[in-house]
């Protein structure tokens, strides 16, 4: 079916439609073969509902640990800021559980016990059903919902049947992919199982779907193995990411929901801001040295001297960190002694402060050159500046 010469109205209803219907056909292999450009305006006349989120480790709102030198965090952290003002969302999911173990938490309780009509429940779990060696967690993915045990029955025993009772609509999110490959060099599908489990539940009631895992799996093959990880957290001393999410691959994670959902017939769609949705963010000058000097022991040990551009005011957040980048020689000055950290940062910048970086630290050998070859353009976008950042900081650990 055509649908690229509808209007944008036409071709959004259009493409729902046939979404639909291939999700009752139990097919969804086009869920994510395209994006809606249908902006939705923040209308006063759309009701205030409750986004109830459930789920495990890669929705869990971030629990600091100083153990990662990539920090993990939940999709659940960053969803809100792309709805509308009538929707409030409420991360409830825990960190490590799964759908068998997270309904013994006060959190699974309290999601029932204040959902209502017209509410939201996105239910995500997989990521930590799939462990047979935790019993208290491990849900068998085979098995249909009267199966005792089966990650089915506690689907849709504890999250779809009692939010339909409370004439809530519930949201089935699959797992998300990890960054593991096979020998041909493609993302591998760790969580096929319980996806088909999904799907079949899916169809079985009716639920909305999004198949996080196969979007994701299939960009990880795409972009590859080195960036793939950048959407993992990583352990300090590990050479592997985890399957818990960055950061950024939270971020990135939540866009890629939202982005699917606008596919669908479901009511909240309506409440995404599809414009803000698709906003490419460019990196700053003073940003980019407030995050470059996270990476160096020595932006602890440095005083600074209160010596910096003519441009930087006192109380920013980029202020001290660039008054130490200019002491350090990390950063050179410009015309008339100025900065304009505010500026969206230029690749040649980018190269000149990661360079200056390797060679105070004496670090130029460990470093994989290669990586500025992902740099093109006048700009920086958020997913080239973690790259670069998570190569120097692998160098500067060798």
């Amino acid at each position: 079916m055509d649908i690229t010469h509808y209007n944008k109205f036409g071709s959004n209803i259009v493409t729902s439609k046939l979404i639909d219907g291939l999700r009752k056909a139990g097919i969804y292999a086009c869920v994510y073969s395209k994006e809606s450009d249908y902006a939705v305006s923040k209308t006063e006349d759309l009701k205030n509902a409750m986004v109830y989120l459930v789920g495990g480790s890669t929705v869990a709102i971030n629990q600091d640990d100083d153990k990662y030198t990539i920090s993990k965090a939940g999709w659940g952290d960053y969803i809100q800021s792309y709805f509308a003002d009538q929707i409030n969302v409420l991360n409830m999911a825990v960190e490590g559980k799964s759908s068998k173990s997270f309904i013994n938490e006060a959190n699974y309780k309290n999601v029932f016990a204040n959902i209502t009509e017209g509410d939201y429940l996105l239910i995500q779990f997989g990521t930590d059903d799939i462990n047979k060696n935790n019993a208290e967690n491990y849900t068998e993915p085979n098995g249909d919902k009267e199966t005792e045990g089966s990650f089915k029955y506690y689907l849709y025993n504890y999250y779809i049947k009692p939010a339909l009772d409370k004439k809530a609509i519930p949201i089935i999110v699959s797992p998300c992919a990890i960054s593991k490959f096979n020998t041909d060099k493609k993302a591998t599908d760790v969580y096929k199982d319980y996806i088909n489990a999904i799907k079949e539940l899916a169809t079985e009631t009716g639920a909305y779907y999004i198949n996080l895992n196969d979007i994701l799996k299939d960009n990880y093959t795409t972009i590859g193995k080195d960036k793939s990880e950048l959407y993992h957290s990583k352990i300090k001393g590990a050479t592997t990411p985890t399957i818990e999410l960055s950061e950024f691959g939270a971020m990135e994670v939540s866009k890629t929901l939202l982005k699917q959902l606008g596919f669908s017939s479901a009511t909240l769609k309506d409440y995404i801001n599809t414009s803000l949705l698709n906003n490419v963010d460019y990196v700053e000058k003073g940003e980019f040295v407030v995050n470059a000097l996270k990476l160096i022991d020595d932006d602890d040990k440095f005083i600074y001297s209160g010596d910096n551009f003519d441009d930087i005011s006192d109380g920013k957040t980029y202020t001290e960190a660039v008054g130490k980048a200019k002491q350090l020689g990390i950063v050179k000055k410009g015309i008339n002694n100025t900065f304009k950290p505010e500026n969206e940062i230029r690749p040649s910048e980018v190269i000149e402060i990661v360079e200056n970086i390797l060679s105070l630290k004496n670090k130029r050998n460990k470093f994989n050159f290669k990586a500025f070859s992902n740099l093109n353009g006048e700009k920086i976008t958020k997913e080239q500046e973690i790259y670069i950042l998570t190569k120097l900081l692998e160098a500067l650990q060798k």
